[in-house]
């Protein structure tokens, strides 16, 4: 925790900035601030997880301020909240990609959609991968991602 604090400038903070801008959106993220997360870094953890209830003091804080549905949903990361995995997810499976499928098969890519991705990551000029960055069943998506290490090629051009 300590690492994650004393680098959020360079993580975090700089991802959402870049994320934002992007689209000229200003973006805030006031559980980013660091005396808040300092703070909550020091209370205790009963506080935090409640009769099995996770974020439990920050859900009782802001309960009058926010609907139930809000206040009381399940923790989740922020693609699966915002909707955007799955309309990403559901996009990619719908295409066509014409991958070698021995390197589908080496990849142990089954699924249209990390075929689609796998085409995708080929034709902005990276190599072949030699195996899934995440495996299926040990990380969070199934089709996996690939590790976006520029060629050397593409790097010093």
């Amino acid at each position: 925790m300590t690492y994650r604090l004393n680098n959020l400038h360079r993580t975090d903070l700089q991802r959402v900035d870049r994320s934002s801008m992007r689209y000229t959106v200003e973006a805030r993220v006031p559980f980013m601030d660091k005396s808040f997360l300092s703070f909550s870094y020091n209370v205790p953890i009963s506080l935090k997880l409640c009769k099995g209830v996770e974020k439990w003091i920050l859900r009782e804080a802001l309960k009058d301020y926010l609907p139930d549905y809000v206040a009381y949903r399940p923790k989740v990361r922020l693609p699966e909240g915002s909707g955007l995995r799955y309309q990403l997810l559901d996009f990619a499976r719908k295409q066509s990609a014409e991958v070698d499928p021995d390197i589908l098969s080496r990849l142990h890519i089954d699924q249209p959609d990390g075929a689609f991705f796998l085409e995708q990551y080929l034709k902005m000029g990276y190599p072949i991968p030699h195996e899934r960055y995440k495996r299926p069943n040990l990380d969070f998506a199934p089709h996996g991602y690939f590790d976006f290490v520029q060629n050397k090629e593409t790097t010093s051009q």
